[in-house]
């Protein structure tokens, strides 16, 4: 009988030994599985870090680009602003309905436009063409004290963010005083945003 008595505690023993060793490997794979998920969302966590980093950098590049782009714009309609103006033919010197040479403006038609622009019939036209703008001829050479700057059109915008001005070397004539009395000028166009 002890001998079974023996056999059956070292059974038990045995069997109690499987069962912790049962559960050391069990609490092991715990302790694994437990990292693994840890690595997981240190990784997920890094991973939408650089996502979120990737689309602030991005977002910054196309604003930047965009600014260029709006600025780019104004310059140019600034440009198509001046070359509608250059080949205005009320403003154009003429001789018999030809232009006397190209770049040459009659004082007395820039002034006769500026009061037509004005015109309530006219105004709307004149907007179609030149927009929120201010544009103006400055009489660099030689130099009147009674008229150095004549307005062309003179729309300003009244809630505007930036003015960007473009300007053109042109000859502004008077010929009603029988010789060409010409000077050097500047067409400044200055569009509102």
């Amino acid at each position: 009988m002890k001998t079974q008595w023996r056999t059956a505690v070292r059974t038990f023993t045995k069997m109690k030994q499987i069962k912790n060793n049962k559960q050391l490997s069990f609490t092991g794979k715990m302790k694994k599985s437990q990292i693994q998920m840890g690595e997981n969302v240190i990784i997920l966590f890094i991973f939408f870090m650089l996502l979120i980093f990737a689309v602030v950098f991005y977002t910054k590049i196309q604003s930047t680009k965009t600014a260029q782009k709006i600025e780019t714009d104004i310059t140019g309609r600034g440009l198509q602003i001046a070359q509608r103006i250059q080949f205005l033919p009320e403003l154009q010197c003429t001789k018999g309905n030809t232009e006397i040479f190209p770049g040459c403006y009659d004082e007395f038609n820039i002034i006769a436009l500026d009061k037509l622009a004005r015109d309530g019939l006219n105004r709307e036209y004149y907007y179609g063409l030149f927009g929120f703008s201010r544009v103006f001829i400055n009489r660099t050479f030689p130099i009147q004290d009674d008229n150095r700057e004549l307005f062309l059109y003179n729309n300003p915008k009244e809630d505007w963010i930036s003015i960007t001005t473009t300007n053109v070397p042109l000859t502004l004539c008077n010929f009603i005083s029988g010789e060409e009395d010409c000077s050097f000028a500047v067409l400044k166009v200055e569009v509102y945003n």
